[in-house]
C-alpha cells in the first residue's frame, strides 16, 4: 500500500511540475523530498520508534524468508517460525561470517550450545565474535571469562547488554532491573523492542520502572 501511494505521488507530482514548466532544480527537490518521506515511513519503526505495537506490527508483516522476521521470531520464542525463517536464511546467505551469526543466534534460541560452539569462531567481525562468546560464557556459568571478554570490547551498547546478563546470572535482580530500565529508555526501534521484551520475559511485567 505504501509503495502504491509512493508511486502515485511521484506520478502526480511530476505531472503537476511539468504542467507548470517548473525548473529542473524544483524537480530535484520534489523527488528528494518524496524519496526521503518514503524511506522515513518505511524504516521509521525499525530504527526510531518507541511504540512497541508499531514496531511489532512492522516486524510481523515482514516476509517469513527475511532476516527481520527471523529476529522477530527469536525475540518472541516462536519456535515454528524460527525454524522456517532460519532455513530460508541458510539457503540465501552466502557470506560465511554472516551465516555463522545466524547459526549462533539460532543455537542460542534452541539452547543448542554445541552448535554455538561449532560456529562461533566463523564470525569474523571481532565485536560480534566477542559478544556471542561472552553470552556463551554466561550461559555456561564461566562468569570470570565472560567479564574478561566483555571488558575487551569497544561497543558500549554490547557491553551494557552483557552487563545485564551477568547481573542476572549473579542473581543481582534489582541491579539488573535498574540497568535494563535505563537501557530501554535510551534505545529506539528494534533494540528498544528487543530489550522491552527481555524485560517483560525476565520480570513478568510490561510496566517498566
Amino acid at each position: 500500500m505504501k509503495k502504491t501511494i509512493f508511486i502515485i505521488s511521484l506520478f502526480i507530482g511530476a505531472f503537476c511540475l511539468g504542467l507548470y514548466d517548473a525548473p529542473s532544480y524544483v524537480f530535484g527537490i520534489f523527488y528528494a523530498g518524496v524519496f526521503l518521506s518514503f524511506f522515513w515511513t518505511i524504516y521509521y519503526p525499525f530504527y526510531f520508534s518507541k511504540n512497541l505495537t508499531s514496531i511489532e506490527r512492522y516486524l510481523s508483516k515482514q516476509s517469513k524468508k527475511s532476516i527481520l522476521y527471523f529476529l522477530y521470531s527469536v525475540t518472541n520464542h516462536m519456535h515454528d517460525e524460527i525454524e522456517q525463517s532460519y532455513h530460508y536464511i541458510m539457503k540465501k546467505q552466502m557470506n560465511p561470517s554472516k551465516k555463522a551469526i545466524y547459526q549462533v543466534v539460532y543455537g542460542f534460541a534452541k539452547k543448542d550450545m554445541q552448535l554455538v560452539k561449532e560456529r562461533i569462531d566463523f564470525i569474523k567481525v571481532p565485536e560480534w565474535n566477542s559478544y556471542y562468546k561472552t553470552l556463551l560464557y554466561i550461559e555456561e556459568n564461566e562468569l570470570e571469562k565472560a567479564k574478561v571478554t566483555k571488558a575487551s570490547m569497544r561497543s558500549q551498547k554490547f557491553k551494557n547488554v552483557l552487563e545485564f546478563e551477568l547481573l542476572l546470572k549473579e542473581n543481582k535482580l534489582e541491579e539488573a532491573k535498574t540497568l535494563l530500565s535505563h537501557l530501554i529508555s535510551n534505545s529506539r526501534g528494534y533494540h528498544y523492542y528487543m530489550l522491552s521484551k527481555r524485560y517483560e520475559e525476565t520480570f513478568k511485567t510490561k510496566e517498566i520502572v
